[in-house]
Formats: C-alpha cells, structure tokens, sequence
C-alpha cells in the first residue's frame, strides 16, 4: 500500500504544479497591467523559477504564463528587461518552438517601435527556424543602429 501511495505523489505533484501555474495565469489577467507592472520584478522571478524546476511536462504551460505575463506588463517596462527575457526563454527555442517564437514575435517584431532601442541589450538569439524572422530583425536593427553611429561619430 506505501508503495501505491508513492506512486501516486508524482502525479498529485505534477497536477499541483499545472494548477498552479494556471491560477497564476488566470491571477494575470485579472489583475491586469497597471498592478502587474507594479510587481513586474516578483513575476518575473516566479516564472524563472517554474523554469529552473526542469520538469519537462508543464513547461508548455509555464511558457504560457510567460507569454501572459509579457501581454500583462506595461510594455514600456519591458524594454530593460529585454536581454534577460530573452536569455531566459532561449534554451526552450528549440523544443518549445512555438511559444517561445511567439513570445520574441510580440516583442521584437510587433513591438519594435516601443522596445527596439534595447535590442542592443540582446546578445544572443538561437539560430533556429522558428526564429528566423526574428534574428533577421535583430540583423537589420544592428546595422542600422552602427550606421547611425558611424554617421554620428563623424559630426
């Protein structure tokens, strides 16, 4: 019978765990980006732990509230947080393709106007197929930021 019990712990964990991680999507949405914003820095670790527990089964779902939590955040905010997003969501870019090219997709290509003077801040973007459009993105922003500067340089 222990050994039945012990059986059932796992499951019992990983069930806690999916709940978990829905409450605080759904406490997201609820709470919305000015009291989101105001915690943005709270969230943000939360959610780098929940990555750092390596538990491959909900890390779709944690993914998800990552996604959530960048629609929940004054977007303005967002912008000195960018290299550590995206270093933090980059190992996932190869098995989790679609939530991660989605996250990058939201702030780097939809929101490029708002947040693109910190793509300087981003060292460093897998070279996968998914993020395709979004390295060639960070390509032309570079480009065009050294040519602005080699241009101020010579005033």
């Amino acid at each position: 019978m222990n050994q039945l019990a012990g059986e059932e712990k796992p499951l019992q964990m990983d069930s806690e765990k999916q709940m978990a991680n829905g409450s605080l999507i759904e406490l997201m949405k609820l709470m919305g980006p000015c009291y989101i914003t105001q915690v943005k820095m709270k969230v943000l670790a939360i959610l780098r732990h929940c990555l750092q527990l390596g538990d491959e089964e909900i890390t779709e779902l944690i993914l998800s509230a990552w996604n959530r939590f960048i629609h929940s955040v004054e977007l303005e905010t967002l912008g000195p947080l960018l290299g550590q997003i995206v270093v933090t969501l980059s190992p996932f870019a190869d098995h989790h393709s679609a939530t991660v090219s989605k996250i990058f997709d939201f702030l780097i290509i939809q929101n490029k106007e708002v947040l693109g003077s910190f793509f300087d801040e981003i060292y460093f973007m897998p070279d996968v197929p998914s993020l395709a459009c979004i390295n060639t993105e960070l390509r032309k922003h570079s480009y065009t930021s050294k040519a602005f500067t080699s241009n101020y340089n010579m005033c």
